[in-house]
């Protein structure tokens, strides 16, 4: 995990970014040739499967792979490692797993769709990191943060696939800490609400703004007026090298609709270029905020199906 305040300094160390621990293990077994066991070889690859998700988490890095097939070669056993990660959901689990389905609520932060669930268990829940993963899965979430109370102590546990929300430097943040993809938290003195408050203030700062409409967008947008003919539109097209335009009703720009060079080439075909392109144009538009960011720009242009998305 990254460096944090009160860590115990060794007098030997040895740091590397990667997403197992044992794959720093790895790297000084093969330098000084020592020799391991397949049993060996099947415990140390068992700790990287674990901690790289078998290698699905965003922090698993080249180094973990290769010291995957280090172990492989060192007569690792698969079987063992398969049966050993295998997380099967118990009748218990899925209870739980519901109750952080059910409470989970979104909140978009510089443009960052985060997912915050508050439960509370007058027991301890056993295994819970897995059942957040199970979230993560099951609803296909990018950041997720699991504020659970048990007993009196609230643990937040989060999990981030994206390099805008670091979670383990939020977390740090509330006394825990972790890795930029999973993070842990446990609190004492302080309620549901207020963690989960905290939590969203500590947020706004450390989640990386992501690329919005406003600074991806083509400006000025190209808009000619519903009246404008067909042909006077090809010919505003290949001017400014464009295949789409925006169709407005008034000088106000209230967009109305889109014309394409496709739609436009059938009219000069059929020698109906002289027409207006409120005639011809599309009218199922759709426009996108100057604040959304990169990921609902994506959704929207996959569902709509449209040539250009108006900001």
């Amino acid at each position: 995990h990254p460096d944090k305040k009160g860590d115990i300094t060794g007098t030997v160390t040895h740091v590397q970014a990667t997403g197992a621990t044992v794959t720093i293990l790895a790297r000084l077994i093969r330098k000084k040739s020592i020799a391991i066991s397949p049993e060996e070889a099947t415990v140390m690859a068992l700790g990287i499967y674990e901690d790289t998700g078998s290698f699905t988490f965003s922090a698993t890095t080249e180094a973990d792979l290769l010291a995957a097939a280090f172990f492989l070669s060192c007569g690792a056993n698969l079987n063992t490692i398969a049966d050993l990660t295998a997380k099967e959901i118990r009748t218990d689990q899925v209870a739980w797993l519901n109750e952080l389905l059910n409470e989970k609520i979104s909140h978009t932060i510089n443009g960052v769709e985060i997912h915050i669930s508050t439960i509370c268990s007058p027991g301890y829940i056993s295994d819970i990191a897995t059942i957040v993963q199970m979230v993560m899965k099951i609803d296909n979430l990018d950041v997720f943060f699991a504020i659970v109370l048990m007993e009196t102590k609230v643990n937040v546990i989060a999990r981030s696939r994206i390099p805008e929300v670091d979670v383990g430097t939020i977390l740090s943040a509330m006394g825990g800490g972790g890795h930029a993809s999973a993070a842990s938290a446990a609190i004492t003195d302080k309620t549901l609400a207020q963690v989960e408050q905290e939590l969203i203030e500590i947020l706004k700062p450390h989640v990386t703004p992501i690329s919005m409409a406003r600074e991806l967008m083509s400006s000025p947008a190209l808009i000619i007026r519903d009246n404008m003919t067909c042909h006077d539109a090809g010919i505003m097209m290949t001017r400014c090298n464009v295949n789409t335009l925006l169709v407005s009703s008034d000088d106000h720009h209230h967009i109305t609709g889109y014309i394409t060079r496709q739609i436009i080439e059938k009219t000069g075909y059929h020698q109906l270029g002289h027409l207006p392109a409120s005639e011809y144009m599309s009218t199922e538009i759709s426009t996108i905020s100057p604040r959304a960011g990169l990921m609902e720009i994506e959704a929207r242009i996959m569902a709509e199906k449209q040539r250009l998305l108006p900001v």
